[in-house]
């Protein structure tokens, strides 16, 4: 059978394969140990819910094994501080289980049945056992289950097993004093604390034989084991070995690094045959309770960038670890499906990294749905040879203010499209109307929803800034047919008559006229004779966007109450009773409400109406308005 390699199939395992004590006959082709379980009701409870809602609860659940929490996830102690030896000390990274001292893996269900593993009907009435014990209602377990659906949930579990024991067993390898060298030289490389190694989803592939006979004492035959590919790249060996998880902490592939010292570029990393890097590395961790990265994601360029934010505790980072392709229009899909709100790129300032973060920037335009997406761009951090190099000189706070001065997409886009036209002399007619001409090509590349207003509000005020023209005469430029309503020689309005102002936003609102209200916004600014500066963006983005967990204490999950829903009360709270709520304040709160709910479309007028509600019955009653 061929091993992929370098130049193609360079390796042939013959079918007959020889381990140490015993020989293996393989006949017909099996499934792969790492493709995407099954959807059965019984395998999606008991990943997708029951799972990553005791790995919250671990410390409650089991506290038998006095749990202390890290970035990564927990450590804790098996056995009694009189027993020979003392307490042997345990690792769990992820949700499936923990690892102890001699590299074995446990899953929570076989250690909740007395360390045996469920068959059969066992396996249905362990899962509803675990989920009673965890804490989970009986109303969320599924009913009872069809024998077929109940083997696809054991199939699944025997080979996530499979996979758990392999990648437990090589961060056991990489602790042993055996491999000190290993690890004191990814410590050194990598700017990584040694200790904090120990907490990190990292192992190390020594050899073939070893990896295959310690499966094979775990249970797992022989054609289990071959049919996973764990075994079958003699390139691992010597190998870094990092797992790749999915959002819910499966494993889909395995990635592995050279140890010795390189540029992340120059580093080949291998990846498991047949295994998918279905969703960004990191997303594991980032979208854990209390991690912060459904709020705010930071997506940098490495596998090992993750791992050394995780090291400091920050986790709401991860990365689609590509050095060629930028972040695809289906990754911003999975990302928004995922609840992730806004996305930072932090994928450095060299000339190839820059394209990628444009290119990211158009694709996420083009997503049916896709978070904010803001770039990092600071001087002080490009110097730093980009995210990692900034902290590692500088310390995680001083970044976490620097990502505060992070710019919008859109106004990064067109900053572009205005520097790549402009010429060396300014403006000139062919390459204003060049320039223009592409900002309107990006502007019908996506769809209208809330990608729409984030256009005018980032992007086309960008453009209006640095060319200095007004709306009116970009459309004409634009669109020949279009005609403004009224004429060059009529007085403009007043806006500094703020009410007047709002109420002829207001009525462009509700007519759906984007561009009177483009145009009004125009010309509002103009008269105020303001500009934003180049960097600016909301104040609510200004908030902290770099979480991090406290390492080795219990994890404070901080404000009770969402962004949105402070400035909702912030909104409240300024409100005077005893008058009228202004068009102001009524869209402060319009606004609130809508983040609030999720940003959905289309629903302007309904969210207006529950403000304006809202605001009434508090002048009324005197009692702030709280959903």
């Amino acid at each position: 059978m061929p091993l992929q390699g370098r130049g193609g199939f360079l390796y042939r395992l013959s079918p007959v394969w020889t381990f140490k004590g015993g020989v293996i006959r393989l006949s017909g082709k099996f499934k792969m140990i790492y493709q995407d379980p099954s959807q059965a009701n019984l395998s999606r409870f008991y990943e997708q819910e029951l799972l990553p809602t005791l790995f919250e609860r671990l410390d409650q659940v089991f506290p038998e094994f006095r749990w202390t929490r890290t970035a990564c996830g927990w450590t804790g102690f098996r056995g009694h501080d009189n027993d020979p030896g003392g307490p042997a000390p345990l690792i769990c990274h992820q949700n499936w289980g923990f690892i102890d001292p001699c590299g074995q893996t446990t899953s929570w269900l076989s250690y909740h049945q007395g360390d045996t593993d469920p068959t059969g009907t066992q396996f249905e009435e362990a899962v509803r056992s675990l989920a009673r014990r965890t804490g989970i209602s009986n109303n969320s377990i599924p009913h009872k289950t069809s024998p077929a659906e109940q083997q696809r949930a054991m199939s699944n579990e025997r080979r996530r097993g499979l996979l758990e024991t392999y990648v437990g067993h090589c961060h056991t390898t990489l602790h042993r004093e055996t491999n000190r060298d290993v690890c004191d030289t990814v410590a050194r490389d990598w700017k990584i604390n040694s200790d904090d190694l120990l907490h990190l989803p990292l192992g190390f592939f020594r050899s073939v034989q070893e990896i295959a006979d310690h499966l094979v004492a775990a249970g797992f035959s022989r054609d289990e084991i071959f049919a996973s590919h764990v075994v079958c790249d003699p390139r691992l060996e010597g190998r870094l070995i990092i797992p790749w998880r999915d959002r819910y902490g499966r494993v889909t592939t395995v990635a592995a690094l050279e140890v010795k010292q390189q540029e992340v570029e120059t580093n080949q990393v291998l990846f498991l045959r047949g295994g998918q890097k279905t969703e960004a590395f990191g997303l594991d961790v980032a979208l854990r309770p209390g991690s912060g990265g459904h709020e705010h994601l930071l997506l940098v360029g490495s596998i090992v960038d993750v791992l050394y934010f995780q090291s400091l505790g920050a986790c709401n980072v991860a990365t689609i670890a590509s050095h060629e392709h930028s972040v695809h229009r289906r990754q911003w899909e999975q990302l928004a499906a995922h609840g992730i709100r806004t996305v930072t790129l932090a994928l450095g300032q060299h000339s190839p990294d820059c394209e990628k973060v444009l290119n990211s920037i158009r694709q996420a335009r083009q997503a049916e749905r896709a978070p904010r997406v803001f770039s990092l761009s600071s001087p002080k951090v490009d110097a730093s040879s980009g995210a990692v190099g900034f902290v590692q000189s500088h310390g995680l706070e001083q970044f976490s203010q620097e990502l505060k001065k992070r710019v919008h997409g859109y106004r990064l886009l067109a900053l572009e499209i205005l520097d790549r036209f402009k010429t060396a002399g300014g403006w000139t007619d062919q390459s204003l109307a060049d320039a223009l001409a592409e900002a309107a090509e990006f502007d019908r590349s996506g769809g209208i929803g809330q990608q729409k207003v984030e256009l005018e509000r980032f992007f086309w005020p960008a453009i209006l800034e640095v060319t200095g023209i007004h709306w009116d005469h970009l459309r004409g430029l634009m669109d020949p047919q279009y005609r403004p309503e009224s004429s060059a020689d009529s007085t403009p309005p007043d806006w500094h008559d703020c009410d007047l102002l709002m109420v002829e936003l207001q009525r462009a609102l509700r007519a759906g006229d984007s561009d009177c209200f483009k145009s009004l916004v125009t010309e509002a600014a103009q008269s105020f004779e303001r500009q934003p500066p180049q960097d600016a963006f909301p104040g609510s983005e200004a908030s902290d966007v770099l979480d991090t967990r406290p390492k080795s204490q219990d994890i404070d999950t901080g404000l009770t109450q969402s962004v949105p829903e402070l400035k909702e009360l912030a909104v409240v709270s300024r409100f005077q009773v005893g008058r009228e709520p202004t068009a102001g304040e009524i869209g402060d709160l319009a606004y609130s409400l809508w983040e609030k709910r999720g940003k959905p479309d289309g629903l302007d007028e309904h969210f207006w109406y529950e403000a304006e509600s809202r605001l009434r019955v508090r002048n009324e009653s005197d009692v702030p308005a709280v959903a």
